[in-house]
């Protein structure tokens, strides 16, 4: 990881410096040339996944739970329940 430039760079072999221009420098092609490495944020990654888990855990139990509510504690038929689970989603 070097600065060049005011930007951080990660390449796979080595650190991205600047180059006097020479023969040998101005015939590699881009291929040869270092690639730059992305790096990812891995706690980051992990946090927002464990964030739409939970979203969808709730989401379930919502979707289970407040049919049986309507039905049971409110008297209303089944029908009924599903109609407004349905206008909910």
């Amino acid at each position: 990881m070097v600065e060049s430039g005011g930007r951080v760079c990660y390449t796979m072999n080595k650190p991205i410096m600047p180059e006097a221009k020479t023969e040998k420098t101005a015939a590699r092609t881009r291929t040869e040339r270092e690639v730059p490495l992305m790096k990812l944020p891995t706690k980051r990654i992990i946090f927002v996944g464990f964030a739409f888990f939970l979203i969808c855990t709730f989401w379930q139990a919502y979707d289970t739970i407040i049919p049986k509510i309507l039905t049971d504690k409110f008297g209303m038929s089944q029908s009924l329940s599903g109609i407004i689970m349905a206008l909910d989603n």
